[in-house]
């Protein structure tokens, strides 16, 4: 088992929070172990990440 990963993903306008969400979703199904946190709007906390602000 590969250690957990934290990653800060930051997404400052509605196209970015759309983007970002695709590449959440595509680097969980390469590392299922990490874990996201950041600031960003709905796309970011459905494809599950901790929304800080």
């Amino acid at each position: 088992m590969k250690p957990e990963k934290l990653v800060v993903i930051v997404a400052g306008e509605a196209s970015a929070d759309h983007h970002g969400a695709g590449l959440v979703e595509m680097f969980k199904q390469l590392r299922p172990e990490t874990r996201f946190c950041g600031i960003g709007g709905k796309n970011l906390e459905r494809a599950g990440v901790h929304i800080l602000f």
